[in-house]
């Protein structure tokens, strides 16, 4: 009873042991499937990587390129040349700003000027001062239109060295607004590749980190199968050999038991039980021997499969593989880490050239500011020379006027202006350069008709002339007779218009002038009879 309780027990774990083997083989069949695929797959990863990471260096050494080309010495020395006009630009800033300053206080100062020479200039027409006098008057005169044109001279030649100087800035400026666009251009392309780089990237990561988890499971699933594999291993070399020692205690037991029969009869019913043990030990020892076979078959398929000749070298090559597969986790941790440096220098370059754009924008409007503040001060420049021009123009045309108006007193008063016809070598109608001697020649008429007036006054009582004491001829009535009040002719009358606004507002035309003047001329001959009548009374 024991020994056939030990066979069936036998039995049983044989049972278990091929089901145990067949779910291991399945598993072992499952892993090397799930390993092939893995390897496949990580192969097809690892090769679509590496064109991804080639693509990436090539785009590296194209952006290289175009920043080295933006770095070139030509953009640097053109940029170094920019920065240098600018900075004298900055320089040049405060010295035209004083000379815009020092060009408004000659303005105002010829302006002054202007309203004292035309106040000189009427003063001088009505008054008809000394020869001297108008003499000095006209040199100064002269000599503050010549100060006058050359101030307006110097003044259009800074105007003009402004316009020049405007000219270059704007082509400096266009050349640099070309260039923007072509940075613009450059970082566009720039960025758009970036964004292609960070999507590949992104996608590459997660499929990498995928990957890694897909390899994490199979390897623990590997593990678990190895260890599995080793302890059952264990277990079926313990097994066997108990299978084997009972083997041999039974085939000992059974030698013992045909000696014994050899030397007593047995017992019929004894020897066909002890046929029928031994018939159901040997089929025992049939099933264990072919569960051995079968063992043996599986390991030779296993070998096959792998396609090795022995369990160390199918080891070894399950190490092998490991190694590798650990190898190639290491290269594409070593690839995420390039990707990541190169997403590092990326941004490190699109911040450069960002803080560049920033300083180049900066830099273009505060010089476009500058420029815009120099225009504004040239136009302001060029309205205060026009109107420079426009005043001396008018002082121009009524200096000319004037002299026009001289020669025709001249000829009224008919003087002898054949001396300085000859003496001059000048044409007979006044000029600027000639209305002082006109004026002498007035002046020195005026006294031989006042002379001549004094003695016709002189000889007839019944003149309606009056004597003026202070003639050169001096007073030719006795002293004895009553010396006639002679009042002089009041100015208040001829400068009534100059004295309610000022100055004239507006420069007057010939015809105007005539009329102004002859209206004073009638005035000057009304007052003195209405004088004389209110003497008489």
């Amino acid at each position: 009873m024991p020994y056939k309780t030990i066979v069936e027990t036998d039995a049983d774990v044989l049972a278990e042991r091929e089901a145990e083997y067949a779910q291991l083989k399945h598993a072992l069949h499952l892993a090397q499937a799930d390993r092939q695929y893995y390897i496949e797959e990580m192969q097809s990863a690892m090769s679509k990587m590496k064109k991804t990471i080639e693509k990436l260096e090539a785009e590296r050494n194209e952006l290289l390129e175009q920043i080295s080309i933006v770095d070139s010495k030509i953009n640097q020395a053109k940029d170094q040349r920019t920065c240098e006009d600018l900075a004298n630009l900055a320089d040049n800033k405060d010295w035209l700003q004083q000379q815009i300053a020092q060009e408004k206080a000659k303005h105002v100062e010829l302006d002054v000027k202007t309203r004292e020479l035309e106040k000189n200039l009427w003063s001088l027409i009505h008054t008809a001062g000394t020869t001297l006098g108008a003499q000095e008057a006209m040199d100064k005169l002269r000599k503050k239109q010549a100060c006058l044109e050359g101030r307006v001279v110097h003044a259009l030649k800074t105007y003009n060295d402004a316009l020049g100087k405007n000219m270059q800035l704007r082509g400096e400026i266009d050349t640099l607004r070309m260039e923007r666009g072509r940075f613009d251009l450059i970082y566009r392309k720039i960025d758009l590749t970036l964004t292609k780089m960070r999507n590949e990237i992104s996608r590459l990561t997660a499929f990498t980190t995928q990957a890694y988890a897909q390899r994490e499971e199979a390897a623990q699933r590997i593990q678990a199968l190895t260890d599995k594999a080793e302890k059952d291993n264990q277990q079926h070399n313990i097994e066997m050999k108990e299978l084997v020692r009972l083997i041999d205690h039974e085939r000992k037991l059974k030698q013992f038991m045909k000696i014994k029969a050899a030397e007593r009869e047995e017992d019929p019913q004894l020897t066909a039980w002890r046929a029928k043990k031994e018939a159901e030990a040997e089929e025992k020892r049939e099933q264990v021997e072919q569960t051995i076979r079968r063992y043996e078959e599986s390991f030779d398929r296993m070998l096959v499969l792998a396609k090795t000749s022995s369990t160390d070298k199918l080891v070894d090559s399950f190490l092998f593989n490991e190694d590798r597969n650990f190898a190639l986790f290491n290269y594409v941790s070593e690839i995420n880490g390039e990707i990541e440096r190169l997403l590092n220098e990326n941004e490190e370059i699109k911040k450069q050239i960002d803080d560049y754009r920033n300083s180049m924008n900066n830099t273009i409007t505060e010089k476009r500011q500058e420029l815009e503040n120099l225009e504004s001060t040239n136009n302001k420049i060029e309205e205060a020379t026009e109107k420079i021009r426009t005043k001396l123009e008018k002082t121009k045309q009524l200096l000319q006027e004037t002299a026009v108006m001289t020669g025709d007193l001249a000829e009224r008063l008919d003087c002898d202006t054949s001396i300085l016809e000859r003496r001059l070598a000048a044409s007979k109608d006044p000029t600027l350069e000639t209305v002082l001697d006109y004026l002498a020649l007035i002046e020195e008429r005026i006294d031989n008709l006042l002379l001549v007036r004094q003695y016709i006054a002189n000889i007839d009582s019944d003149a309606p002339y009056i004597a003026k004491p202070i003639l050169m001829g001096g007073n030719l009535l006795p002293l004895s007779s009553s010396l006639p009040t002679i009042i002089p002719p009041s100015l208040h009358a001829d400068f009534d218009e100059l004295a309610d606004g000022g100055e004239l507002k507006v420069p007057l035309s010939r015809e105007e002038l005539h009329k102004r003047v002859i209206s004073q001329m009638e005035t000057k001959h009304t007052d003195p009879a209405e004088k004389d009548a209110e003497v008489d009374k």
